[in-house]
């Protein structure tokens, strides 16, 4: 979290445990520009890209083979990342999903506690066995951020989200297709401190 794209591409480029690296959602090797956007709240516009790839993660997951690969994704504004999702896929009638969800969140819980400092991080976890939109748990109240006693209501994110669910494909007219292709665990990180970007919109 906080590396500057040269870091990133650095890395991504000289690993061979990386694969299949694609910018804004390029396809076929084509190039599509980086998206400016003021989010509607800031003063300017910012740059924003994001980078997908995958990576075998195989010490996170149980019964994992070199072979197999974990999707990512990182989210940058101006060359630097603030949110990293990690995307593992499992068959239908695999054991391992519910022991690795389990795991994963215990491993969250114990790293990721409550972060307090005097400038107000909101910290939020976000687990769900039943539920695949995920549910909201707050650890900490938000407070003011600094210079920004007149909107109180403003802060920077700092949290987990972990959330399991079913992949879809999607029909002709761009809606889910039927059946689902495969179960999902997703962990998302987003670090908003040291960016101009805060609750209202990332």
């Amino acid at each position: 979290m906080g590396k500057q794209l040269s870091e990133v591409n650095n890395y991504l480029y000289s690993s061979t445990e990386v694969s299949d690296i694609r910018e804004n959602g390029s396809w076929d090797g084509r190039k599509i520009p980086d998206i400016k956007s003021n989010y509607g709240y800031l003063d300017e516009e910012f740059s924003k890209k994001s980078i997908s790839f995958k990576y075998g993660l195989n010490k996170c997951f149980t019964n994992f083979s070199s072979k197999d690969k974990t999707s990512y994704n990182l989210k940058l504004i101006n060359n630097k990342v603030y949110a990293i999702s990690i995307k593992r896929k499992y068959d239908f009638d695999s054991e391992q999903f519910k022991n690795d969800f389990k795991d994963v969140t215990l491993i969250i819980q114990k790293k990721f506690n409550h972060v307090s400092d005097n400038k107000i991080i909101q910290y939020k976890f976000n687990v769900s066995e039943n539920n695949v939109n995920g549910e909201y748990i707050a650890t900490a109240k938000s407070t003011i951020y600094d210079n920004l006693k007149k909107y109180p209501k403003i802060w920077k994110v700092n949290q987990v989200e972990i959330i399991n669910g079913k992949d879809y494909t999607t029909n002709k007219l761009g809606g889910y297709a039927l059946p689902p292709i495969n179960l999902f665990i997703e962990i998302e990180f987003t670090e908003l401190e040291g960016t101009p970007l805060d609750n209202r919109g990332y």
